[in-house]
């Protein structure tokens, strides 16, 4: 009887346990996805066991800062191209990805997105979203629905260093709407049938008389005309913009967009290099000096090649108030 005793206490002792640790992972894991949120995005931030790589950062802007729900912090790649790698705990259901841009200046990014699924990476989105100001949080970016092990992103900044405050993730849920009431058709009378009339006298028709046949007049000779020499039009040049400053964008044969923030002098050196090089003569590459972003480096020097130019735009603006 007291050994019966002892074994209920035990087993009430193990069962409370039990029951503590149940409502103590309960509350932890409510208490991480109210945390995992980032304020102004959609979705939540990737788990905090999630790793995190890059194949190139600048100083002490780590990749880690990208997924850390701080929309101060920031990661900073070292160049306009960087790759993101993350790898979740577990598989996770996503069909979106948004991010906080942090480019200087700001320009146009693209984001080419892959999933790790059975351990092979798939794309899975590719998109440009453009930062309209410094710590810019863009539209998310919407993928295939599915479950993932891990996220891989590859940045191409144009015009800039790839750099990124945060990234969330998440599923939007697509409302279903409510069937529409089908009217139920009202059945239409049935017609009274009509008497069949008489059929009418049909006359006979009197034989028309057969035309004698005309003769066929002879072609007249058409004379050939001359054909006139049309003057070939010379080419013409582009015109040198007007303003203070321009915003020159360049677009590459492979879709890809540069842009320069550029005085007016140094954009009418680019178009005189552009008209010269188009009649056949000059450099088939032109040099730009970036002045921005420098970082370690004493100068920084971007080529754009002639025969990959599709097309550009000059956006010209005054700095006079």
């Amino acid at each position: 009887m007291k050994l019966l005793k002892k074994l209920q206490k035990k087993s009430f002792v193990v069962v409370t346990l039990v029951l503590a640790c149940i409502i103590v992972l309960t509350i932890q894991n409510v208490y991480a996805s109210v945390e995992s949120t980032v304020p102004g995005m959609e979705g939540v931030s990737p788990p905090k066991e999630t790793t995190i790589t890059s194949n190139n950062t600048y100083g002490s802007y780590i990749p880690q800062n990208a997924i850390d729900g701080d929309l101060s912090t920031l990661f900073n790649a070292s160049s306009g191209n960087s790759t993101l790698e993350m790898k979740f705990p577990k598989s996770i259901e996503l069909n979106f990805v948004q991010m906080s841009i942090a480019n200087t200046p700001p320009v146009s990014n693209r984001f080419v997105i892959y999933g790790l699924s059975n351990g092979d990476w798939l794309q899975i989105a590719d998109a440009t979203r453009k930062a309209e100001a410094k710590y810019f949080i863009v539209e998310p970016i919407e993928t295939t629905l599915g479950f993932y092990d891990g996220l891989k992103i590859e940045i191409t900044a144009s015009g800039s260093w790839a750099a990124l405050n945060e990234i969330t993730i998440g599923k939007k849920v697509s409302e279903t709407p409510a069937p529409s009431e089908v009217p139920t058709p009202m059945p239409s009378p049935t017609p009274s049938p009509t008497s069949t009339p008489a059929p009418s006298e049909v006359p006979t028709p009197t034989p028309s008389p057969t035309p004698s046949p005309t003769s066929t007049p002879a072609p007249s000779e058409v004379p050939t005309p001359t054909p006139s020499l049309s003057p070939t039009p010379s080419p013409t040049s582009t015109p040198a913009p007007s303003g203070e400053r321009a915003l020159l964008t360049i677009t590459m044969v492979n879709g890809l967009e540069k842009e320069y923030d550029l005085t007016v002098q140094e954009v009418s050196a680019f178009i005189a290099w552009f008209d010269t090089k188009d009649a056949g003569t000059g450099p088939a590459k032109y040099a730009f000096n970036k002045t921005w972003n420098k970082g370690p480096f004493s100068e920084r020097t971007e080529y754009v090649i002639f025969e990959k130019i599709l097309t550009f735009n000059v956006d010209e603006y005054s700095t006079k108030e």
